[in-house]
């Protein structure tokens, strides 16, 4: 067997696994945003790109979103900030090392639970023995709202319908 025919083998197997990868991804993210459950969401340790999607982060807007004291979330990891800057070939490596260790620096700083929360970012940082005690109230808040919602959609409804029902005079629908 020769090595080129070993190297394609283990590009093609590696191509395979992010494929797998992302589609795991995209299938976890497709039934996050669809799921019609109250979505609380404690983050425990980091959240970092797109990890955040993956684990009901901001941008699907969930009911609740605590953070450990611990726990860092930034859209690039403190120390891989090498990966944001814009490849600049006039810029020597000096430069861009300094300017890549700032970076980081305000990564490391702005990647904090207390940073986010103090920009009202996320709903509180919470301590982890509390953790089961904030959910509960948080799932019970969330079962309220959806209760008020429901019952409100229901009556809006009815009061539109009037005395002729949803449907006009006839009550009849076409199937």
């Amino acid at each position: 067997m020769s090595y080129q025919y070993f190297l394609f083998v283990s590009l093609s197997l590696q191509a395979e696994m992010n494929s797998n990868r992302l589609k795991a991804q995209g299938s976890m993210m497709s039934a996050v945003a669809c799921a019609s459950v109250p979505k609380i969401t404690v983050v425990i340790g980091g959240c970092h790109g797109a990890d955040s999607y993956a684990m009901c982060g901001r941008a699907f807007d969930p009911n609740f979103l605590f953070l450990w004291p611990n726990a860092r979330v930034s859209m690039t990891a403190p120390g891989h900030a090498g990966f944001l800057l814009p490849p600049d070939s006039e810029q020597d490596e000096e430069e861009r090392k300094k300017e890549e260790v700032k970076l980081n620096k305000r990564l490391e700083e702005e990647s904090s639970a207390f940073f986010s929360s103090g920009r009202l970012w996320d709903d509180g940082v919470i301590l982890p023995q509390d953790t089961r005690k904030v959910k509960k109230i948080a799932n019970t808040i969330s079962t309220f709202r959806f209760f008020l919602i429901m019952t409100s959609f229901n009556v809006n409804l009815y009061m539109c319908a009037g005395s002729q029902g949803l449907l006009g005079h006839h009550q009849t629908a076409a199937v």
